[in-house]
């Protein structure tokens, strides 16, 4: 008798840029993951959801409706940056295990919030993954940097850089995602954490993070100004 593993049934919130990438990747291609339900509170989403994905999986307008009537034991949330907090406080008193796209909030009060609800629910996953850590190319480093072979790390300088961008939406998005030091920042802090692996202590106890320095300017979408952003940014610590 063949037995198959059970499938995680998972509500998608978000059908954006990224929404909808996701989207087809739980609905195609994760066989232990069911897709029970994707929802978007944009004008048009339900349309592209039936589409693009499978009739089985529900459609909702409104996250409230989705979190509580889908069926769904967790749910990956894939919304803009200001409304993930309020969602995964909401997902995790409903008893949802959750997974959100990063960062947690743009402020350093809501997320330690979110942080203490995540703690009360012990019994609940809650996730937000960093896709560096699972990239081979970093992987190979961070195995460089266990063996010894770069010898003993003094610094981790990171750069970061994307396509243009003709659309608009680049600048559009950085009035609600933070900016790019909060958004794509976060990425840097990571990998160096994990580098480092800090949890674990460094050889050298007084070898800790000691200074972080960023910098910045505004190149070519001089429209980030208006939203205190930058396009290039560098970073050492």
């Amino acid at each position: 008798m063949v037995t198959h593993p059970r499938r995680l049934k998972i509500a998608l919130i978000g059908l954006g840029r990224l929404g909808a990438i996701r989207a087809r990747i739980l609905a195609f291609q994760q066989p232990r993951i069911e897709l029970v339900a994707a929802c978007d509170t944009k004008p048009g989403s339900g349309e592209w959801a039936a589409a693009n994905l499978p009739p089985s999986v529900k459609f909702f307008a409104d996250p409230e409706d989705c979190m509580n009537n889908s069926g769904a034991e967790a749910v990956l949330i894939s919304t803009a940056t200001a409304t993930h907090a309020p969602l995964i406080c909401r997902a995790l008193d409903l008893g949802l295990h959750v997974m959100s796209e990063k960062p947690i909030s743009v402020d350093i009060i809501t997320t330690e919030q979110v942080r203490a609800k995540a703690a009360a629910n012990p019994h609940l996953k809650f996730l937000v993954p960093f896709c560096r850590r699972y990239d081979d190319s970093y992987r190979a480093a961070k195995l460089l940097v266990e063996n010894g072979a770069l010898g003993e790390i003094h610094a981790v300088e990171t750069t970061c850089l994307d396509q243009q961008d003709p659309s608009g939406f680049f600048v559009t998005f950085s009035a609600q995602s933070g900016g790019i030091f909060v958004d794509m920042g976060v990425h840097d802090i990571d990998i160096g954490r994990y580098f480092l692996d800090v949890k674990s202590g460094f050889t050298n106890p007084r070898k800790q993070v000691n200074r972080v320095i960023a910098m910045g300017q505004q190149a070519v979408y001089n429209d980030l100004a208006k939203y205190g952003d930058l396009r290039q940014r560098m970073g050492s610590g």
